[in-house]
């Protein structure tokens, strides 16, 4: 035991001299590297050596921290001797580090980004701090450590390759960051104690000529040299805030902002503040947020108002810009900051009614924001809001607002700030009692007085998915607000309802506050006796009526009433029962009197309509049994009755409640297929024969059908509801659909077709009718409305997932109907006059819509292909050649020419990711189709009608040749580059490798562009390789400066002028531009790890855009 007991510490203590051995072999910059990543090393150590050696011999200390910064941007073959650091220059030595194969690479997993090296970022940014924190006067003053790391780390910033530049912000970042804190701890607070010294010196008499005041004051002069010193050190290493890279002006911004707040006297300043200021437009969401936050902190202090006055006045427009940013993020915080800036400076009338539209927004946190900048400037205005003044004001604001929903919006985003008048019951009442409001006036009462209900009552307000809802109050407080609210309303609703039987638009309000009420308050309080009152007003509501929003309201109510457990809830029964048998005789009385002349036949339809919406809500089968006289009126006697449409809703509801029995008890299955089927075949024969209002029913109803009763059930005593689409059905609603938006169109009726659609897309998306269907939706793809996209888009989806190797077929046979469809219009232009240039430009026009079809085609199959699959390649190959056959075919009279357009502006949008192999084979049959009708060539054609032909073929061929713009290969992971792009910037980079790449002199010129992507209406996009950042000023810049090769030079001696020039350059406050990469940064990595397939989505967007 005690012999290996003894082998063992020999084997450790062997392995331990080993590893000191190999510790002396690294080299000290790979010691170094290598310590901070591991854990637990003690960073005061590593430093207290390092300026152990920067002590004995500052050159080589010098070198080897450089090497250590080489080691960390992942550099493993470049390494400094001190020799080369003597004889050239940083920017020269760093080119010959960065060599071709390093950029070629394109490394990403540098270590301050390896998901291992997470520890390493943090020891990393330590190490810089405290080497300066740690660092005595006589080293950081010496006028060789502070220049040699300034230099050292600007050169990195200007670098080719992105780790460079990252890792070389990092530590400009932390180095500034300590040399503040060495400001403010050490030199700041020894002047002040000068100060106070040799103020005491003056209070006891000695003059300034006294050898103590000449050294109080010489000490003092050192310290401020010092402090300038650092000062200008602090002005070289802030670089990278117009970097390609967004992390790296992340980086930089969230830095300034930090400084600005620990160093104000310094940095609080106009030619600092612009970089905020430009980051505002940047085309990353991060960025702008990050700026957004920095403005929010300094608007924080209302003190500041005269410091930042010209920084509002510049940047006050782009602020406002940013509420309807696209990013939701960047919108909530620029509400934040404009809100703060109103405390500092008044906004322009125009600016605040702007600004007051947010509260509308479609996202609960903009909506939120926006309550609080309205409450600021509007509500606390008016003074006393707890009564009817706060009221009247809540109604005045809704009123002047045109949006629709505004009282829903206004509530939810109002409620959580606890405003007292939005539960003050009684003085809502009384409002909207008040004879003296308006018409608009008194249903925008009635709406927010229901909205306040409902939000009492912990009810959503608008209808949008749960996350975005804003917080109902806990259950106590809800219990709290239904309590007090019934006993305000126990005695005044049905004085309400009765004030406004006549008004439907506030009596569709009021008859739905029953179902919000604690109605054991009615009990307990021994008010039966209102209770029944509040019924019968109901009940004569209900039969006087004819309005749908009333009608569905109050039945909706009377059976919340009905089902709902409460002491009470026997007398609501038999009133609703009593309703159902009221208007079952009053159908059969009008029934009978049908054939009378002198019959007024609308009373017959209005009973079927009240029926109709009673019965919806409730199965009253039992009360109500007009099913067969429904029948008979439709078959035999349709022609006495103008609108059946409210007749076949009322069977279709009955089938419902039918439906649900069966289900519980099959035994009546085989009654209701055949009163199914009966139904059905009606439904069909009065689609094409009926009125409009008749036949949109019977659409919506039988799409309903298909879904209810797919083809195939699986084998259960159900499978006999399989309800079977015949041929002759599916043509003819596709005829209806087709026909029928083609009127809307031209009526401008949008709803109608979202109506539509929507019905259509559910039987095509369940699979309940063939996909020959579809292209006479996906035509209307992108011309009705948000909507009716995504509609669309979700009916993609699900064919997709259930029969993606034939989605190309209906693709083609979109493009090929809408393209058949353009062509027409065209010739039935007649205004088309014969003068070339006017012709070409209507053809053009008509040709908008099929471009914009095709390119939205084409982001879908690219959005939902992420990775080219065989499925994918196999399906554009069968498209292309199919589409090539339907061009070229031979039918006698038909002309390739007109086809040509379909090919070049259609066809070849959603071939660019073709495989190369599946390239070549549509090639070949292009050629060969070609030759066969052009035995001579295409050159036969005359020029100008071959140019879209001539662009498909070539961009065929070039994909086909191996040059596609969309490679079939999968996407290459992040950090890695596609060949074609290799060899593309390959030769710019060893052009500029011996070049400085200058970040601020671009920024001198460039044009001004503007584009705005509506969110909602106004809101601002910025995508990041796509949309271009928009300026806010009112200033023009001055056109881009040509740059001729001797404007880049090596940076040297001379460069600390030109940074001198830079600074006077940039007093004015600009606004730069992050869109188009400058001149100094092509051939830059920018490591976004893109390949050219996300160019050709860009580019599709981009011309959706325009179009």
């Amino acid at each position: 035991m005690a012999k290996k007991k003894v082998q063992a510490v020999t084997e450790e203590d062997i392995a331990e001299g080993e590893e000191q051995q190999e510790v002396v072999r690294k080299s000290p910059a790979t010691h170094l590297f290598e310590a901070l990543k591991k854990k637990g090393t003690s960073i005061n150590t590593l430093v207290d050596e390092w300026i152990k050696n920067y002590t004995k011999d500052r050159k080589e200390a010098t070198v080897q921290i450089i090497n250590f910064l080489i080691k960390a941007c992942g550099c493993e073959t470049g390494e400094l001797t001190v020799d080369e650091y003597e004889e050239d220059e940083a920017q020269e030595l760093l080119n010959g580090i960065i060599t071709p194969e390093y950029l070629k690479e394109g490394e990403m997993n540098y270590p301050i980004v390896a998901r291992k090296g997470t520890n390493f970022a943090s020891q990393f940014a330590k190490f810089w701090n405290q080497i300066i924190s740690k660092s005595t006067n006589k080293i950081l003053f010496d006028g060789y450590f502070l220049d040699s790391i300034s230099s050292w780390i600007s050169a990195f910033s200007n670098a080719l390759a992105r780790p460079f530049r990252h890792t070389a912000t990092m530590a400009a970042m932390e180095v500034n960051s300590a040399l503040i804190k060495v400001i403010n701890e050490r030199i700041n607070k020894d002047i002040s104690a000068l100060d106070r010294s040799i103020s005491t010196e003056r209070r006891k008499g000695a003059s300034s000529g006294s050898q103590k005041m000449k050294d109080l004051t010489k000490k003092k002069n050192r310290l401020e040299q010092n402090k300038q010193q650092l000062q200008e050190a602090m002005n070289v290493l802030y670089k990278g805030y117009r970097d390609t890279v967004p992390e790296i002006r992340c980086t930089c911004v969230e830095a300034l902002g930090r400084w600005i707040n620990s160093y104000p006297e310094f940095y609080l300043d106009d030619k600092l503040l612009k970089y905020i200021g430009w980051a505002l437009s940047d085309k990353d969401a991060r960025v702008r947020i990050l700026a957004l936050k920095v403005v929010e902190r300094l608007y924080a202090q209302p003190e500041l108002a005269d410091t930042l006055e010209i920084f509002i006045s510049t940047f006050e427009n782009r602020l406002i810009q940013m509420v309807a940013d696209n990013e939701i993020d960047v919108g909530v915080e620029a509400l934040k900051v404009v809100t703060l800036q109103t405390k500092m400076k008044e906004l322009s009338e125009e600016d605040i009614q702007r600004i007051y539209q947010a509260i509308t927004d479609d996202h609960t946190k903009i909506r939120l924001e926006a309550a609080k900048f309205v409450k600021l400037c509007y509500f606390d205005k008016i003074g006393d809001t707890t009564g009817e003044e706060g009221i009247r004001s809540l109604i005045s604001f809704v009123d002047k607002s045109l949006a629709p929903d505004v009282p829903n919006y206004i509530v939810d985003a109002l409620w959580p700030l606890d405003i007292p008048h939005l539960k003050n019951w009684n003085a809502m009442v009384n409002v909207l009692m008040d004879d003296e409001l308006s018409a608009s006036e008194q249903v925008h009462a009635a709406r927010i007085f229901v909205c306040c209900i409902k939000k009492a009552n912990g009810a959503p307000i608008y209808p949008a998915p749960k996350a975005e809802q804003s917080k109902p109050d806990k259950k106590e407080k809800i219990e709290k607000n239904k309590n007090d609210l019934t006993r305000v309303l126990i005695k005044q609703l049905p004085e309400l309802i009765n004030n406004f039987s006549e008004e439907e638009q506030v009596l569709s309000e009021l008859v739905v506050i029953p179902q919000y009420l604690a109605l054991d308050v009615y009990s307990t309080q021994r008010d039966k006796e209102k209770f029944s009152a509040l019924l019968k007003k109901l009940t004569k509501c209900y039969t006087s009526h004819t309005n749908e929003e009333v009608l569905t309201g109050i039945a909706n109510t009377l059976v919340y009433l009905a089902d709902t457990e409460h002491e009470l809830k026997t007398p609501a029964e038999e009133i609703l029962l009593q309703l159902a048998m009221d208007l079952n005789k009053s159908f059969e009385t009008n029934y009978k009197s049908l054939e009378d002349k002198d019959f007024d036949r609308t009373n017959l339809v209005v009973a079927i309509e009240r029926i109709d919406y009673l019965y919806k809500c409730k199965d009253l089968s039992d009360s109500i049994g007009i099913d067969e006289s429904l029948i008979e009126i439709i078959g035999d006697k349709e022609s006495l009755i103008e609108d059946l449409s409210s007749a076949f809703s009322v069977l279709n509801t009955s089938m419902l409640w039918s439906l649900l029995k069966v289900h519980k008890d099959p035994s009546g299955l085989e009654l209701f297929v055949r009163t199914r089927d009966h139904l059905g075949r009606l439904l069909q024969q009065h689609l094409s024969v009926g009125t409009p209002s008749v036949r949109e029913r019977c659409f919506t109803i039988l799409c309903d059908f298909l879904v209810l009763f797919p083809r195939k059930f699986e084998k259960t005593e159900m499978s006999d509801l399989e309800f079977q689409c015949k041929s002759s059905l599916e043509r003819e609603m596709r005829e209806y659909y087709v026909e029928t938006v083609a009127a809307m169109e031209e009526s401008e009726d949008r709803e109608g077709i979202t109506k539509l659609t929507e019905a259509y897309v559910r039987p095509l998306a369940s699979g309940a009718m063939s996909t020959e269907s579809v292209p006479s939706v996906l035509t209307h793809f992108c011309q009705h409305g948000k909507y009716v996209e995504t509609v669309i888009k979700s009916l993609l989806s699900k064919l997709r997932e259930s029969n993606a190797d034939a989605e190309w077929k209906f693709v083609l046979a979109t493009l090929t109907e809408k393209y058949e469809e353009t062509l027409k219009a065209i010739e039935e232009d007649e205004d088309i006059g014969e003068e070339e240039e006017e012709k070409r430009e209507k053809v053009q026009n008509h040709m908008k819509g099929f471009k914009e079809l095709a390119a939205r085609l084409a982001l879908t199959y690219h959005s939902n292909f992420g990775k080219a699959d065989r499925s994918l390649t196999d399906g554009l190959r069968s498209l292309v050649i199919r589409a090539i056959d339907t061009a070229f075919k031979e039918d006698e009279g038909h002309d390739p020419k007109r086809y040509f357009s379909f090919l070049g502006d259609g066809v070849l949008r959603l071939s660019s990711r073709m495989g190369q192999s599946a390239a070549s084979e549509s090639l070949r049959h292009l050629e060969e189709a070609e030759k066969k009708r052009y035995p001579d060539g295409i050159e036969e054609v005359e020029e100008g009608e071959d140019e879209p032909y001539c662009r498909f073929r070539a961009h065929i061929k070039k994909i086909a040749l191996g040059a596609s713009a969309a490679p079939s290969s999968p996407k290459k992971k992040a950090g890695k580059k596609t060949a074609g792009k290799k060899t593309a910037g390959k030769t710019k980079r060893k052009a500029k490798a011996a070049k400085v790449l200058d970040f601020e002199e671009e920024e001198e010129g460039g044009e001004k562009e503007k584009r705005q992507s509506p969110r909602k209406k106004s809101r601002v996009s910025y995508k990041d390789d796509e949309v271009e950042s928009i300026d806010s000023s009112e200033e023009e810049e001055a056109p881009k400066k040509k740059r001729g090769k001797g404007d880049e030079k090596k940076r040297g001696k001379g460069d600390e002028k030109k940074r001198g020039k830079k600074t006077k350059e940039h007093q004015s406050l600009k606004k730069p531009r992050y869109s188009k990469k400058p001149a100094s940064l092509k051939g830059r990595d920018d490591s976004d790890g893109e390949s050219d397939e996300d160019e050709d989505v860009r580019q599709l967007r981009s011309e959706l855009k325009r179009g």
